[in-house]
């Protein structure tokens, strides 16, 4: 084989592994930066690090989970507060607006945008757990979204 025809060959061979490593890369990142699993946990290691954060003088942000396998959870915890010592109708006053923030807010839009569906768990100060409202990805299309609470059989507040 003469020279002209193995450089020619070479030439071939390093922009086939060229092409090839551009393609593992190309294909590496979209099915990182467009998969609802990863997203969730990029968003759940950035609020951990800045974890446990208080909110104000009764709640405190403790951490982000992902429960069920895909939902985004966020921990509270209201501080100085026993579980018996809550009034439910206060929570029931605060879902609409917690539920409202979620559908609107920017903070929020990545989620909305994979369909992650979202969750808030209320702890108390003994980390007993009182208070859930999952907040489905079918809300997020919606115009205006229905704030009716109900509750699950086993008494969480969810919000349709």
């Amino acid at each position: 084989m003469s020279t002209f025809f193995k450089r020619r060959m070479n030439t071939r061979l390093i922009l086939l592994g060229v092409g090839l490593i551009l393609c593992t890369l190309v294909v590496k990142h979209l099915l990182t930066t467009h998969n609802p699993k990863y997203i969730l946990a990029e968003n759940i290691k950035k609020i951990n690090q800045i974890c446990p954060q208080a909110l104000n003088n009764t709640f405190r942000y403790d951490s982000a989970s992902i429960v069920y396998d895909s939902v985004m959870c966020y921990n509270m915890t209201m501080v100085d507060v026993n579980k018996d010592d809550i009034n439910p109708k206060i929570f029931k006053q605060i879902d609409p607006q917690i539920k409202s923030i979620a559908l609107t807010n920017n903070k929020f839009k990545r989620l909305r945008k994979y369909k992650i569906p979202i969750m808030y768990r209320y702890y108390d100060s003994n980390g007993v757990m009182f208070h859930e409202i999952f907040i489905p990805s079918s809300l997020y299309n919606q115009d205006k979204p229905v704030t009716k609470p109900f509750y699950s059989a086993s008494g969480l507040l969810f919000i349709r």
